[in-house]
């Protein structure tokens, strides 16, 4: 009775049409097996449980040294969980506010925090008594030069007064999770400087969410191509470089001082959908990153030494709609007087 209570219960959550107990696996497999039938199953997954779970590798045996036709099941989830439903859209709203809302407390009352762990720990436990699980993933705190490392996650060293402070992070709820990353001055105030390269930066990202807001199709490789070209136009009226360079020099400079993707999916994990090319159009329901950046190594002499050893990014989570996009991280502040503002009150 209790089984099938149990069996029910996850036919109900899951939507599967047949729920059998474990202990029924190797009867219905067999009967599988007798009629030829092809199987799709998720391999990674099969791959890890069988590490934890000893049981199962008689599952991995069957299915790999029986004779039985299988084909890759991640695929066919991905596409499952590209498009959002409305109730996991909500949930989506949900992570991003608390993300957004943690993020805003650390510029309101937590840069007094002299060490890149003390700040970890801080966004932890803000996302928590909001009401998220825990943290979407080990977050990244960089100070000063370390904002180069593209996944710095040691984010243990001390922080100077001079410093900007990189930090990506975001929170899981109930299985979803958001990714926001926002950079601010630990003194409260942007060098000049630093002012400089983080106006452009601000403003290609408001670029890019107008983008993403009214051009139709969208393809995430092709919002990657303008935010390159915009990249390009605006660091050249700062002079940025140390010398003039010709467009298509400005576009390869560009292209290596952000080596990363401006996009990518996001919903049930932070690099969601991993099999989803970036070359296809997105359609309504489908939830994007978008989070250009500008990193300097300090060895980096085409650019004016002033700028050297400054990593920026800034990054929103993005619902695409039937009529444009819901920026889901609207709230998190990105403005620089808004970050100076809410840093000296």
């Amino acid at each position: 009775m209790v089984l099938l209570k149990i069996l029910t219960k996850v036919r109900a959550i899951s939507g599967v049409d047949q729920v059998l107990p474990i202990s029924e696996f190797h009867k219905y497999m067999s009967s599988v097996l007798k009629n030829g039938a092809a199987l799709s199953v998720d391999v990674d997954a099969l791959m890890d449980a069988v590490v934890y779970e000893p049981d199962l590798r008689s599952i991995h045996q069957m299915l790999y040294n029986g004779g039985l036709t299988h084909q890759p099941l991640n695929d066919k989830i991905d596409q499952l969980r590209w498009r959002k439903s409305k109730h996991e859209q909500d949930l989506m709203r949900e992570t991003c506010r608390i993300g957004s809302e943690s993020l805003n407390a650390l510029l309101r009352e937590g840069c007094e925090e002299r060490n890149e762990s003390n700040i970890v720990g801080f966004l932890d436990h803000q996302c928590r008594r909001r009401g998220a699980d825990r943290l979407a993933y080990p977050p990244v705190v960089a100070a000063g030069n370390n904002a180069n490392t593209i996944h710095y996650i040691s984010s243990n060293k001390p922080i100077r007064k001079t410093d900007c402070v990189l930090v990506d992070a975001g929170c899981d709820l109930h299985g979803y999770v958001s990714d926001i990353t926002r950079c601010f001055p630990i003194s409260g105030r942007f060098s000049a400087v630093q002012r400089t390269l983080y106006d452009v930066l601000n403003d290609i990202q408001s670029q890019l969410l107008h983008y993403v807001q009214t051009v139709r199709p969208l393809r995430l490789n092709e919002l990657y191509k303008h935010m390159v070209e915009r990249m390009a136009d605006s660091l050249s009226s700062i002079v940025f470089f140390r010398k003039d360079l010709s467009q298509k020099e400005l576009i390869k400079e560009c292209d290596r001082l952000c080596p990363h993707h401006v996009s990518h999916y996001l919903g049930m994990d932070v690099h969601d959908t991993p099999s989803i090319a970036k070359n296809i159009e997105c359609p309504p329901g489908v939830i994007i990153t978008v989070e250009p950046g500008i990193y300097i190594r300090p060895e980096n002499t085409a650019v004016r030494n002033e700028f050297r050893g400054i990593g920026f990014r800034i990054e929103d989570d993005v619902l695409l709609t039937e009529t444009g996009a819901e920026i889901l991280t609207a709230n998190c502040i990105r403005d620089p007087e808004d970050i100076e503002l809410v840093m000296d009150s």
